[in-house]
């Protein structure tokens, strides 16, 4: 039953029931695209933000193993960060072990029974109101776009044409059922997303690995498969106030490409969100890269080549920040929390810590405190000239702290908050 509470909130949000269809205005992809200001005070107020998303208190609480996160400026806890697993958020359907979940499929899910259940969840999961850090939703069974889900969803819809019209042709069914299926998908994503900026409207809201990528070694890009599903799906990336692409590198090389060529992975991965964002209706949405601190499939940690290849490397494509993750076994024995506490003193700690360091000291000095640096901001900080050298010298820009190609030396532009613009981001508008 809805609660008065509930009633309220739905009465209130309309939007969060309805389903749209938005028109998109094309823009030309640009990877240095201003970013409005985050206001990250939960996360850290800095240009670029580590965000742990496993269980940090689980080490302290159970073995009296403290992580030392925020020595590192790496920020934690459920004030700066939130992600809701297939049960955690509404009806999700999905199939499991045979199973069929809450319908298994999108086109069987009682959409207004989803949605209350989403906003009990919303509500239980983020009591503040004001909450302002990242929400996550990490819906991974099936992709809303059919030509990229799997041959089993593919399957089950088609069955489901089939009962009812027994009578039609392979070409006939697989037809409808896409129809069906793609519609189905659409909406349970876009009511959820909308629902939840309506409880949570200061919360980041985005879903986990959206834009994918499928990196392909020969090409050393996105399989274009991949871009032109991404290409039919700008209603996703209209909706969402923060994109999570993930970086995941494998250790496998039978499995995984992107461990062969990791600066050419996280750089397709990162222009394909780039650009999934610049032709949406919000070129300032903010990306945060998801980032495991192991090899995908393994229990080696990354070592500190892999660790720059993905952290450092995202800072220096100007991206918001990164967030750390790793499964939940590594903080259930003593033994993993020793692990983990020895990997993030030795290697992850100070690499986060410089990386962060000197995307705020590049900040301060290129873009007058009011922008994030987008290039080698490990050295061009030191190197910078003057701020009003700055001033006198830029020749040209594309757009608002787009280009700094004009001056000596100098291998960072800036990307001005929202409220800011001008080459050092030092106008106030």
């Amino acid at each position: 039953m809805l609660t008065e509470r509930m009633i309220i909130i739905m009465e209130k949000c309309p939007s969060a029931l309805l389903r749209l269809s938005v028109l998109v205005t094309v823009l030309p992809m640009s990877r240095l695209t201003p970013t409005r200001n985050l206001s990250l005070g939960e996360i850290g107020s800095r240009p670029f933000a580590a965000i742990w998303n496993t269980h940090s208190n689980a080490c302290q609480a159970n073995f009296g193993i403290d992580l030392n996160l925020t020595a590192y400026n790496i920020a934690s806890g459920a004030d700066n960060s939130v992600i809701f697993y297939n049960d955690h958020i509404g009806l999700y359907p999905f199939v499991k072990n045979g199973v069929f979940v809450n319908g298994g499929v999108p086109q069987l899910v009682n959409l207004s029974a989803h949605l209350e259940k989403a906003t009990i969840d919303i509500l239980n999961r983020v009591p503040d109101d004001h909450f302002r850090g990242l929400a996550v939703i990490d819906w991974e069974y099936w992709h809303p776009e059919w030509d990229y889900t799997r041959r089993l969803y593919k399957d089950i819809s088609i069955s489901l044409v089939q009962l009812r019209h027994p009578d039609w042709n392979t070409t006939r069914l697989e037809m409808v059922a896409k129809l069906e299926y793609e519609q189905a998908a659409k909406s349970l994503f876009e009511s959820t997303i909308q629902l939840a900026k309506e409880l949570r409207p200061d919360a980041l809201w985005g879903f986990y690995h959206h834009p994918y990528c499928q990196f392909k070694t020969i090409a050393y890009n996105c399989s274009e498969l991949a871009i032109q599903v991404a290409k039919k799906m700008p209603w996703l990336f209209d909706e969402v106030t923060a994109l999570y692409p993930s970086i995941y590198l494998s250790d496998s090389k039978d499995k995984g490409a992107e461990v062969e060529n990791p600066v050419q992975f996280v750089e397709s991965v990162l222009d394909e969100t780039f650009r999934c964002r610049q032709k949406s209706k919000h070129q300032s949405t903010p990306v945060f890269s998801y980032c495991r601190i192991k090899y995908e499939g393994t229990d080696l940690f990354l070592n500190l080549e892999h660790l720059r290849d993905t952290i450092l490397l995202s800072a220096e494509m100007g991206v918001s920040g990164v967030v750390l993750w790793d499964a939940y076994n590594d903080t259930k024995t003593r033994e993993g929390c020793i692990e983990v506490q020895s990997y993030i003193a030795s290697a992850l700690g100070p690499l986060v810590k410089t990386t962060t360091d000197a995307a705020l000291e590049c900040s301060q000095s290129i873009c007058s405190g009011h922008g994030r640096c987008v290039g080698k901001i490990l050295t061009c900080a030191k190197t910078a000239p003057p701020i009003e050298f700055i001033r006198n010298s830029l020749k040209r820009a594309v757009f608002t702290g787009l280009l700094l190609s004009a001056l000596p030396h100098h291998d960072c532009a800036c990307q001005c908050y929202h409220g800011w613009r001008g080459n050092d981001c030092s106008i106030a508008v």
